[in-house]
């Protein structure tokens, strides 16, 4: 392709016979009447003037998506030697002889007064301002205005029109000119029409290096794939050129017609990516979304090629947010990076809000909105949580269903209502796009370990293991992978690999999430010392912490130590009365005032944790391991008040224990075996406690096992 240059030639302009334009106003017979006033023609040039409107209208119906490419077809139409780039700039920004309006109606297939501007037309474009001449065209051809008449406007009624249509363009052009900006402070959007053979058909592309690509330029070589396998006009057009040029000079060097190019963030462990195209008239961002860093290539190749399918038929995209809320909101993503508490869900959720003020059809915005709902519910309680992530899910649904983040966020809400098999669906679509979303194989996991826990099937936890697997060996560093991995082998009895894993994620993150859990899992495995060094390391991190100051309590209990005990129970029953959840430190409470033989005592906290397990087993929301406690305490009440140990309420209890004797968790068989030893079946109470002490000795060194 020919390079533009400053070419004399009498085919500069791609017209053959286009005179020096000084030589076009010297007749004398356009003078104005009035000799008084000095001849305005001698330096402007009159013409036609063509709609705007109708010209679009016209590229649209012929197939043009470009000024370029009407510029190219006038060219291939009159054999010229270069593309008439700056013709078709005068014929859509100011009056031209009829000559140039006829050549460009030729290219158009259409008659040449069909392009005429009229009245209707100025009003039209008044209102909605076609794209501006640019500074490039005032170079390549002066701007000029019909001649003014000194005649007034009642003199020459049929002339009005034209002389309004003249003003207008003069101004519109004026404004242009003066209004220009750096490119990069104000941007112009493209005025690139769409066709049915798409915008990247007949253009030669180019394709920029990314900003802020890694040093292969991955995303870079991605784009280069996507926009090469829709512009087919030269064989291998999508080449990219190197990050010193610059769009507007590849274009004005007629190396391409088009150039494509884009720029990434990192936030956190999210990439956020922007998609521009450049043309002749300037840049617009046509396309922008984000990825977790491990997302699969395969995932983001698709990504970045629908969004270049999408813009070369002109096809909309789901609605996301201008770059700075964008960005915004990725930054907020970050906060899920570090453990969950209500200050940090609150946090998120008013960014979360504000986000969706300023974009309301943003999918993934009202997805992580559902997500952060359902994390509320947890650390909460409140039921109203739920209906309110139910209507953000579905409202992500409707906006993109195939959202990776709004799946994920339905995956949790499902989960959370305790449909694993729904919530499992949901992760495998979100799969079926992007297998390597570590966020995702997480949250498999804990679906998985939910089904195991729900039907005892080993295929579950194996499943489990292999997603999280997967998923450390993509994000090593991930406090949060090691942790769940943790969980899963503690609920299947492998303690040894939960202390190891545990202590992986520690190495991580040294935070309240992964010391209790490590805590446990020592206190589990009958490594008591250990256990107290962990919890009182997990106080330093959070300070007077109900769960671990509950867990130090406990310890001192199966030390026998039941003064000390009942010190720490008693502290933290007066900081945390009203905390519901913590059911099952009320029921270590009374059984350490029962040691103590303050009857009364264990017997109003034995009542005040059933209160809670009653009221949740009704409402159908009870666990497995929360249906055992239940049952257990029942039977520590029958031990005080012999009167309750009917025979119709044994029966009852005996009867739902047995319904839970397959399930595999050792929390709900500790209780389930305790249960049994009050309940008289000592045969089935050891079995159970075996079942136990094999793997989680520390749990069964309880004092209240006398068997």
């Amino acid at each position: 392709m020919k390079s533009n240059n400053d070419s004399t030639s009498n085919k500069r302009d791609g017209n053959p016979s286009a005179s020096n334009p000084s030589n076009d106003n010297k007749s004398t017979d356009n003078k104005s009447a009035d000799t008084s006033v000095p001849d305005a023609s001698a330096s402007r040039e009159r013409g036609v003037i063509a709609s705007q409107i109708k010209l679009n209208q016209a590229m649209a119906q012929a197939g043009i998506r470009s000024k370029t490419e009407l510029a190219r077809k006038i060219q291939e139409i009159e054999g010229l030697d270069k593309i008439p780039r700056s013709l078709v700039s005068r014929v859509f920004s100011q009056p031209v002889d009829l000559k140039s309006l006829e050549r460009v109606a030729n290219a158009l297939s259409c008659p040449t007064w069909s392009l005429y501007s009229n009245a209707d037309d100025v009003t039209a474009t008044s209102a909605s301002p076609s794209p501006l001449a640019t500074t490039s065209d005032a170079l390549d051809s002066p701007v000029t205005a019909s001649d003014p008449q000194s005649e007034s406007v009642q003199q020459h009624p049929g002339r009005w029109k034209w002389l309004v249509a003249s003003v207008a363009v003069v101004i519109a052009v004026a404004f242009g000119i003066v209004n220009q900006v750096p490119e990069d402070i104000a941007p112009q959007k493209s005025d690139i029409v769409s066709s049915e053979q798409g915008l990247f058909h007949r253009n030669v592309v180019a394709v920029m290096p990314i900003e802020g690509d890694d040093g292969q330029l991955t995303y870079t070589q991605m784009l280069e794939e996507a926009v090469a396998s829709v512009s087919t006009f030269v064989p291998g057009s999508g080449f990219r050129y190197g990050a010193a040029l610059s769009p507007p000079s590849i274009i004005s060097d007629e190396k391409a017609e088009l150039v494509v190019t884009g720029e990434l963030l990192k936030i956190g462990k999210h990439v956020l990516l922007r998609l521009s195209l450049y043309d002749e008239e300037g840049m617009s961002h046509f396309w922008s979304g984000h990825f977790i860093a491990s997302a699969s290539s395969t995932y983001v190749r698709e990504s970045i090629s629908s969004a270049i399918e999408h813009a070369d038929k002109g096809e909309a995209t789901p609605d996301t947010p201008d770059w700075e809320n964008y960005k915004r909101y990725v930054d907020g993503l970050t906060l899920l990076e570090g453990e969950r508490n209500e200050a940090v869900l609150l946090k998120l959720s008013d960014v979360l809000h504000r986000v969706i003020r300023q974009s309301p059809d943003f999918a993934d915005a009202h997805g992580t909105l559902c997500n952060v709902l359902v994390q509320q519910h947890i650390f909460s309680g409140e039921k109203s949580y739920l209906a309110e992530a139910e209507s953000e899910c579905e409202r992500a649904r409707a906006l993109n269903a195939d959202s990776p983040t709004v799946l994920l966020a339905s995956s949790a809400l499902a989960r959370k209502a305790g449909d694993a098999n729904l919530a499992a669906q949901y992760l495998q679509q979100l799969f079926a796009r992007d297998p390597d979303n570590t966020a995702a194989l997480q949250l498999f996991a804990e679906v998985e370990v939910q089904r195991f826990r729900q039907s005892g099937e080993e295929q579950y936890i194996k499943s489990a293991e292999q997603a999280l697997i997967k998923a450390i060996a993509l994000e090593p560093e991930q406090w949060k992978l090691p942790f769940t991995l943790a969980r899963v082998y503690f609920f299947t009895g492998q303690v040894e690999k939960a202390i190891s894993w545990s202590q992986e994620a520690v190495q991580d993150w040294e935070g309240l999430e992964t010391l209790t859990n490590l805590g446990t899992y020592q206190f589990c495995h009958g490594d008591l010392a250990d256990a107290r060094n962990t919890y009182q390391h997990a106080l330093l991190v959070s300070p007077e912490h109900p769960v671990i100051t509950s867990n130090l309590a406990t310890l001192y209990y199966y030390l026998e130590q039941y003064d000390d005990a009942l010190s720490v129970y008693q502290k933290l029953e007066s900081e945390e009365s009203n905390q519901t959840e913590l059911f099952q430190y009320w029921v270590n409470l009374a059984d350490t005032y029962y040691h103590l033989g303050q009857i009364d005592d264990a017997r109003a906290l034995y009542l005040k944790s059933l209160d809670y397990l009653d009221a949740i087993l009704t409402k159908g929301e009870a666990s497995d391991m929360q249906k055992a406690v239940r049952i257990s305490v029942y039977v520590r009440l029958m031990k005080i008040d012999k009167a309750l140990a009917s025979e119709a309420l044994l029966d009852t209890l005996k009867k739902e224990a047995l319904a839970l004797e397959e399930n595999k968790d050792m929390l709900t068989r500790f209780h389930l075996s305790l249960s049994w030893l009050y309940m008289g079946d000592k045969e089935r109470a050891i079995r159970l406690k075996k079942s136990i002490e094999g793997s989680c000795p520390g749990f069964v060194a309880s004092p209240d096992f006398t068997i």
